[in-house]
């Protein structure tokens, strides 16, 4: 007869799910209530006094475990001064050490952080630099960036230089630059990221700078104008503002040495070499197309100053197709995809555009055509697109690996898809129809915005200004002239002014601080038309036309 299990010998883990949500309640409790606290910090500037418990403060905060670990008065005291702190302040970093909430605003994000800083509340570092990073805007990015650089924060700077470097030229606009420092506005002029649309730009940057304390800042001008790369401007944008460039005579010499430069081509080799080469970020507008039906890739470049177009010989590139994507990151024209021969490609080329030679990048991981290339934190983005059908695969390709990798979907199929980059997310629109997704690198996300308003197909999306634009396009009817902007802030899609000219399967792209749609389709032919979109004033103006008509390869492009 078998003898009965030995119960006394089992055992069993219990796992109480509650148990620890029920701990974290009481001793909230006990701290709202003041219940068992063992010691009271006292905020020095304003005397406000908090009891609380060391374990807690410990548990939180290596500045507290430091402390009560140590053999100082301190670590003992039943009271604490901490006097460089407000009540408020420190009740706020207090509060969250017992409830892991804590509510942060641009109004005290700088205080919180400062503090969470100082006790060594790690995780409240690390939160309170991604709020103010996904913050970040033309009106306070300089803000940001002297305070990270006065704190010592890495990663919020690095975030907060590319962000202004990037959107130099409306920055500059901005009151906080017209409140910098003479040494910090020239780190900015010896900088070669700074985005500009022409040197001329940066130059009356300065001059605005100058005006806004004229009387105190002359003696800073010299410095500054040492910096300003005069072989870049024209004689007239020197003389136009000598009024505030000339006032001592170091500064006049300064100048009439460049004006000679600038007027007189034998004497160039007097002058620094540096300043005679623009900025790597100080961008012109290209239109390319041809290739599908022609023997010649037509590329022409637009004089701003002018108002005019002037072609380019540029070589072919490597292989012939149309409804390719192209994109510029650093000094490279990349060219993806498309129809060669009748058939979707998976080939990528590109041209170096400091030695106008194209060499072959690796294959995608699958051919497409009608899809978007994209670049964003240096690395490229294909998206979307078309083989023997439509696709919601992304995918990457990093430079530093020379390797194209699988990246997380988007939530529908795009064909004919468009995208942009807005405050370091990605956008792709599907032109068929009006869906728009957003990938966010720090998530490794695709999530679904709403719709544009407007039912049409084959239009263009650009962005400039931290929004973006859906322009064009057509539908039954015919073309349309309608531009939408969504802002990704309210998630709201709103008309703004309508184009002049309707037309289909134009090439947008920011530059200058506004939009340019160029060429596109009127229901029959490509057209050669141009028109500037100023966000400031809601206007479009029409340019110079092209010298050539787009086609079904068109792309314009700031390079």
């Amino acid at each position: 007869m078998a003898e009965p299990d030995d119960e006394s010998n089992k055992k069993q883990t219990l796992i109480c799910a509650d148990h620890e949500k029920r701990v974290s309640a009481e001793i909230r409790t006990f701290y709202e209530s003041g219940e068992f606290c063992d010691i009271v910090l006292i905020a020095g500037v304003d005397d406000f006094r908090l009891p609380a418990h060391r374990m807690i403060l410990s548990a939180s905060s290596g500045y507290f475990r430091t402390m009560f670990r140590s053999n100082l008065s301190d670590a003992k005291a039943p009271e604490i001064t901490l006097e460089q702190w407000d009540g408020e302040t420190l009740k706020s970093i207090v509060d969250f050490m017992y409830t892991p909430t804590i509510e942060i605003m641009n109004e005290n994000v700088e205080n919180v952080l400062r503090a969470a800083d100082f006790f060594q509340v790690n995780s409240l570092v690390t939160s309170c630099c991604t709020f103010m990073m996904q913050q970040l805007d033309t009106c306070n990015c300089l803000r940001v960036v002297f305070f990270a650089e006065q704190h010592n924060y890495s990663e919020l700077l690095e975030k907060a230089l590319a962000f202004t470097h990037l959107n130099f030229e409306q920055v500059s606009k901005e009151q906080e630059f017209l409140e910098m420092t003479d040494e910090q506005l020239a780190r900015f002029l010896a900088s070669d990221e700074i985005r500009v649309s022409s040197e001329k730009s940066l130059l009356l940057s300065v001059v605005d700078w100058i005006k806004h304390d004229a009387d105190n800042r002359q003696s800073s001008v010299l410095s500054l104008l040492k910096l300003i790369r005069f072989p870049l401007l024209e004689a007239k944008h020197i003389v136009e503002n000598r009024e505030y460039l000339c006032k001592s005579p170091e500064c006049q010499t300064v100048v009439l040495d460049w004006l000679q430069y600038l007027l007189s081509p034998s004497s160039h080799s007097q002058f620094p070499h540096a300043l005679t080469i623009p900025r790597k970020s100080c961008k012109k507008l290209y239109f390319i197309s041809g290739w599908d039906n022609t023997s010649k890739f037509n590329v022409q470049k637009f004089d701003y100053e002018r108002d005019e177009w002037s072609s380019l010989e540029w070589p072919r590139p490597i292989l012939r197709r149309k409804f390719f994507a192209a994109c510029v990151i650093d000094n490279l024209l990349v060219l993806g995809g498309g129809d060669s021969g009748g058939r979707s490609t998976d080939e990528v080329e590109c041209l170096d555009l400091q030695t106008l030679k194209w060499s072959r990048l690796p294959q995608m991981s699958m051919p497409r055509r009608w899809f978007a290339l994209a670049e964003l934190d240096g690395h490229l983005y294909a998206m979307g697109g078309i083989d023997s059908n439509w696709t919601n695969s992304v995918e990457k390709y990093n430079f530093k690996t020379n390797t194209w990798t699988e990246m997380p979907p988007m939530n529908s199929q795009l064909m004919y898809t468009q995208s942009a980059v807005v405050d370091g997310v990605l956008y792709a629109i599907c032109a068929e129809n009006r869906g728009l997704e957003c990938y966010d690198p720090q998530t490794n996300k695709w999530s679904r915005l709403p719709p544009k308003n407007e039912f049409s197909a084959q239009y263009a999306l650009g962005a400039v200004g931290g929004y973006l634009y859906a322009v064009g396009g057509h539908y039954a009817e015919g073309r349309s002239k309608t531009v939408e902007r969504f802002d990704p802030k309210t998630r709201k899609w709103t008309k703004v002014a309508s184009l002049k000219v309707g037309r289909s399967r134009i090439s947008v792209t920011a530059f200058n601080n506004k939009l340019f749609a160029c060429g596109g389709h009127d229901g029959r032919e490509f057209l050669k038309i141009v028109e500037e979109y100023d966000p400031e004033t809601d206007k479009w103006t029409q340019l110079a036309s092209l010298q050539n008509e787009g086609d079904s390869c068109s792309h314009v492009l700031a390079i």
